[in-house]
């Protein structure tokens, strides 16, 4: 099966990491990669953290990395899609000792930092193990994945660097100037009219108001993909930002809906604008800056 299937699956479920090495009888592995942000695309930074990966992979004591896939190898490995906001770099690396053994050794011998190791098996055989740090406001997840399998009477080991991304924050998706206003409505899906025991709240005070506006206009895009998440029981907030006075202050330049439950996601729409641009959750931040309480959900 095709190879690149495999990995973007496995990294999807773990959500971020990345294995280490330099030479490949090194038995230390050098700090975690950190993701940084630089001026290039988020996709740029991608390819970069994960060719990174790559270079710095430290393999068993006696293993060898080989300068191309070897024949046969797409048959050795199983394969799942990957998602079109992913990058993957590969390569391939001869062991002497048994699957089991080089499987041991990473395990004895995880890369530093590293927040846990997922395992893969086949039969009850263990056979995969994915190492993870966090991402960053543009890498979504970070991962390595290591495939080990008999070959040629040697063990032959696939190790794939995969990061996804996500856009950066839209320019055009900001609060506008000078707002002065907000006006903070709870709500919730299955009932759109104000929740009776949570009227409306005006804020006015130029500090919070001042607050507000950046903690919205630096979120991050939401994540892509298909993930798990909590219960949703429809808690939202409504954030309406107005400014000026008179004809102007009629209406809001921008309004930001964030969910409190299930996967806490905000989206955010300028007036004459961007149209519901799909961003992180900023609803507890929200409150909190503002010392308010959401109603209780069973009310």
């Amino acid at each position: 099966m095709n190879r690149r299937v495999l990995l973007g699956a496995v990294a999807a479920l773990l959500a971020g990491c990345a294995a280490q090495g330099g030479a490949a009888s090194s038995a230390a592995h050098p700090a975690s990669p950190s993701a940084s942000q630089s001026a290039a695309t988020p996709q740029q930074d991608a390819r970069a953290d994960v060719s990174a990966r790559l270079r710095g992979f430290v393999a068993p004591p006696g293993a060898l990395q080989l300068t191309a896939a070897p024949a046969g190898s797409a048959a050795v490995f199983y394969a799942l899609p990957t998602g079109a906001n992913t990058v993957v770099a590969t390569a391939y690396w001869t062991y002497p000792g048994t699957p089991q053994q080089a499987v041991g050794w990473f395990t004895a011998h995880p890369p530093k930092g590293n927040w846990g190791i997922g395992r893969g098996s086949t039969n009850g055989v263990p056979d995969e193990l994915t190492f993870g740090w966090p991402g960053s406001a543009l890498l979504q997840s970070r991962a390595t994945d290591v495939s080990f399998a008999a070959y040629r009477g040697a063990t032959l080991m696939r190790v794939e660097a995969e990061d996804t991304w996500r856009p950066a924050h839209p320019a055009a998706a900001t609060v506008p100037t000078g707002v002065t206003r907000l006006v903070v409505t709870a709500s919730r899906r299955s009932s759109p009219a104000p929740l009776p025991s949570w009227s409306p709240v005006t804020v006015t005070d130029p500090g919070l108001v001042a607050r507000t506006v950046p903690l919205v206009d630096a979120l991050p895009t939401a994540p892509v993909g298909v993930f798990s998440c909590p219960a949703d029981f429809g808690a939202e907030i409504t954030v309406d930002f107005y400014r000026g006075s008179g004809a102007d202050a009629a209406s809001p330049v921008a309004v930001a809906v964030d969910t409190l439950t299930g996967c806490q996601r905000s989206t955010l729409s300028v007036r004459g604008g961007s149209q519901q641009v799909a961003l992180e959750g900023a609803g507890p931040q929200t409150l909190a800056l503002l010392k308010l309480s959401f109603p209780p959900l069973s009310g």
